[in-house]
């Protein structure tokens, strides 16, 4: 395999540089060369997939928490109704 070189100054070093986005609250990596900073790409500081991982985590923990209340729910519910019944006769 080739080892990359950098079209601008034929350098085969390049860097990753964090950098804030003007105007947002963005930070992005952007993928240079380290002789001359020439640009070749960038990419979001934030790893979106581990974060959905996370999200998707925690939403199932909510899930099964609602779940374990849901029965207890029901029950009270039923004597509630009942109470009621008895109330109106």
């Amino acid at each position: 395999m080739a080892n990359p070189t950098c079209p601008h100054c034929n350098n085969s070093s390049f860097e990753l540089h964090e950098a804030d986005v003007g105007g947002s609250k963005r930070r992005v990596l952007m993928l240079q060369c380290a002789k001359c900073g020439t640009l070749f790409g960038t990419r979001d500081v934030f790893d979106y997939g581990a974060l959905l991982l996370e999200q998707d985590t925690r939403i199932k923990t909510i899930e099964h928490q609602l779940a374990s209340i849901t029965t207890p729910l029901s029950h009270i519910g039923r004597i509630v109704t009942g109470l009621a019944n008895q109330h109106t006769l």
